[in-house]
């Protein structure tokens, strides 16, 4: 088993000593306030889930210094008061949070600075702050301020004033006084957010700061505003209490803050007393995205974070699309830094620290890095959630069905569940439980409807995530897939560049249904004689959605090759470990020769593989037409134009992949762009011709664009419902979701998937 040794070892940061080095970082998730911007039982349950996850430290996102630098309508408040009872409230509840089954080693920290001994209760407690911040220009509110009166350079639009130097004495005092609040409210640190683009990376950016007084113009003045918030903090809430600095090592932006900037303001905030320095990098409208997306790097912001270490001697916090705790420990493991800060993948799965240290990895529900629920959703002033986690912003709601759900642990081959006690990092199972027997259990204590037979049509996201949450629950579940493999149209989407980190969920649900002991039936569709032999109290279709043929004058009388995005991501597609699922099934009688045509068949117009290679071999120096600008028109010309095809795609709405998140949008535009994929939008089609299509660009120009090879279909889907005849052969109900229901993005399709498996 792996141990991670490094991830799991205790940090001391200033008078704090923390349980191993993973920070939940502060994330701007806009819901859990009232009307006054104070905390809900709701934001307290989001973080007490986290909390019972098992991380060392974690920040609350967002907290307002002052009314005009509020970033977000939703985020609690630190600017007054009245804001104290609620924040004790929700601190109460997260150190209530005690972990005895990880066995923290406290033998190279001997005492606090007070000469104490360290109280073990206290180390297994996660050490809970807040993130202070005014957003500057970046706040959305119709009125904004800033060092000088330049607008946002992106996201954000509207007019700024540059702040008057009483105002900055006063925005000063503010930081103090919040610090003081959060203190008092017993939360054990703040950090000050001096990054991304908010009012004091403002002030630190020649790029935001054209000011000629005392804080513009030389380094010293343009840092001076966060060295007099730092003063301020410890004169209110004293020298012992510690305060991080989040900053950036690199803005990425022209005329911004750089490296060597941060290398020298590093050893200056040591010296004021800081706690610790956590290393981001990007402002809005950066080349660098400050949340970027799965087309970028995995720790694409260590660099900054290791370079900043090797000049102080205070702890440094890495981030930056850090998502796996083997990658958390090769860091801390190669000293590029002292901490590891998680954000989106502790959305994800808030057990993702207890997991791993336990040894459950292929149970960490894996952030795929999509951008859309997480910060796309609060951009656009909507409470925050996640694509693959359904139930962010509802643990409150949820209390009991997690107690539920976390009871239903089954070991992968057994039919037993695993509870863990107390044990070291590579300490073994100290108990295990059948499933009957704790099924029995639950059903005793009223916490568990009595067990039912639930069939599952279709191998999909819809189909495994459904599956698996009522196999949690203790049900009987059995599922149907059509093809060989499972995955569904997002086994395909993962083969686009740079999107292969959507497997990662499928991955994990086929890995959670061979641990739950769920049968897949491959090659078979649902029909009378499977109804009849499984006899289901409830059937669950999930059976997807094909493309839509559209109706266009000329299309199918040119003589271009005319095929669909599931054509073309489906036809170079092999027998790899995603489609071991059929060969695995032995019992399956699928009626085909072999497994590989069984592949073929399953996947394309084509049946067999050779000629799967020669459409292979095709696909390239093609000219080519895209028909549709949504995600998966989009992802389908990268793949194209990946194999050296020139690439034009017509797109009849007025605006490009909607439905993506604007910080997934923004590197897939830059791929097209580098590719030389051409694009047109609000496009009328008047018709095809032989080898190429006229059309304009409505209330524009006329097109043509000839000499073409191929056109590639994507515009809408289908939902597939063949299945819906049977239904009156069965007493059973049928329940559509995902696609089979109506065709959406992944966040509708596991959200109704797992609210079904709880109805």
């Amino acid at each position: 088993m792996t141990t991670f040794s490094h991830l799991f070892t205790p940090i001391q940061i200033g008078n704090m000593h923390v349980k191993n080095r993973l920070m939940m970082s502060a994330m701007s998730i806009n819901f859990g306030v009232d009307e006054n911007c104070h905390v809900t039982d709701q934001l307290t349950q989001y973080f007490v889930e986290r909390a019972k996850g098992g991380v060392g430290m974690m920040l609350v996102g967002g907290g307002s210094v002052h009314p005009g630098g509020q970033e977000l309508p939703d985020l609690p408040v630190m600017y007054e008061d009245s804001c104290i009872p609620t924040l004790q409230k929700m601190v109460q509840a997260v150190k209530a949070i005690d972990e005895p089954e990880l066995d923290i080693d406290v033998s190279n920290i001997n005492s606090d600075k007070s000469g104490s001994n360290i109280d073990r209760t206290s180390m297994n407690r996660v050490k809970f702050g807040v993130q202070l911040m005014h957003g500057g220009r970046q706040s959305y509110l119709p009125q904004k301020v800033a060092p000088s009166a330049i607008p946002a350079p992106a996201v954000v639009k509207g007019e700024v004033r540059a702040l008057e130097v009483e105002e900055i004495k006063e925005l000063v005092q503010c930081f103090g006084s919040a610090s003081k609040r959060c203190k008092d409210a017993g939360f054990d640190f703040v950090e000050i957010h001096a990054a991304h683009g908010y009012l004091i990376n403002q002030f630190m950016s020649e790029n935001s700061n054209i000011r000629q007084d005392q804080y513009g113009g030389t380094f010293e003045n343009r840092t001076r505003f966060l060295f007099e918030i730092i003063e301020d903090i410890r004169e209110k809430a004293g020298k012992e209490f510690p305060v991080g600095i989040r900053m950036n090592g690199k803005d990425y932006i022209q005329n911004g803050w750089e490296l060597e900037d941060a290398v020298r303001l590093a050893p200056m905030l040591e010296k004021a007393g800081v706690a610790y320095l956590h290393i981001s990098g990007g402002v809005y409208g950066s080349t660098e995205l400050t949340i970027p997306s799965m087309y970028s790097k995995h720790g694409c912001f260590v660099h900054l974070a290791e370079e900043v270490k090797k000049h102080v001697s205070i702890p440094v916090i890495t981030v930056g699309r850090i998502k796996t705790p083997m990658l958390a420990d090769e860091i801390l493991k190669d000293g590029k830094a002292d901490m590891v800060s998680m954000g989106r993948a502790l959305l994800a799965d808030p057990y993702l620290p207890l997991k791993a240290q336990q040894g459950r990895l292929s149970e960490i529900r894996p952030c795929i890095g999509c951008c859309l629920g997480c910060i796309h959703a609060v951009l656009a002033k909507e409470p925050g959630s996640c694509v693959v986690n359904p139930d962010v912003g509802r643990e409150y709601k949820l209390k009991e069905e997690h107690r539920i759900e976390n009871r239903l642990l089954p070991e992968n081959g057994t039919r037993k569940i695993s509870r863990y006690t107390s044990q070291s990092v590579s300490g073994s199972i100290a108990e295990e439980v059948s499933v009957s027997q704790e099924v029995s259990r639950a059903l005793s204590e009223n916490i568990l409807d009595q067990s039912q037979k639930v069939l599952v049509v279709g191998a999909g996201p819809s189909g495994m995530a459904c599956a698996r949450l009522f196999a949690l629950r203790g049900h009987n579940v059995m599922i149907v897939e059509k093809k060989s493999v499972s995955g569904g149209l997002l086994l395909l989407a993962a083969k686009a560049p740079g999107r292969s980190e959507l497997g990662d969920i499928l991955d994990f649900f086929k890995k959670e249904l061979e641990r739950l002991n769920v049968k897949i039936l491959y090659g078979k569709a649902v029909d009378e004689k499977i109804l009849t032999s499984f006899a289901p109290d409830k059937v669950v279709v999930a059976t997807g959605s094909m493309p839509d043929m559209p109706l266009i004058k000329g299309l199918f009388q040119s003589q271009m090759d005319v095929v669909t995005s599931v054509d073309i991501l489906s036809a170079d597609q092999r027998a790899d470990s995603h489609y071991t699922d059929a060969k695995a099934d032995k019992s399956t009688d699928n009626g085909f020769a072999d497994n590989q045509k069984m592949v073929d068949r399953a996947l394309g117009l084509r049946s067999d593989n050779s000629q799967y290679e020669e459409f292979d071999q095709d696909l390239s120096g093609k000219k080519i037409i895209v028909l549709g600008g949504g995600v998966t028109g989009l992802i389908t010309a990268d793949y194209i134009a990946a194999k050296s095809n020139e690439v034009y795609v017509l797109n009849r709405k007025k605006s490009f992949a909607e439905e993506m998140s604007a910080n997934d949008r923004y590197y897939l535009r830059e791929n097209l762009k580098k590719k030389g994929v051409t694009l047109y939008k609000n496009v009328a089609i008047d018709s095809f011709t032989s080898h190429g299509v006229k059309f304009h660009i409505k209330n524009g120009e006329s097109c043509f664009i000839d000499g073409c090879d191929m056109v590639v279909i994507s515009e809408k889907h289908i939902s597939i419902r063949d299945i819906k005849k049977l239904e009156s052969i069965t007493q059973a109900d049928f329940h559509f979701i995902g696609d089979a229901k109506s065709p959406r993005h992944l966040m509708y399709c596991i959200s109704e998937a797992e609210e079904i498996a709880r109805s």
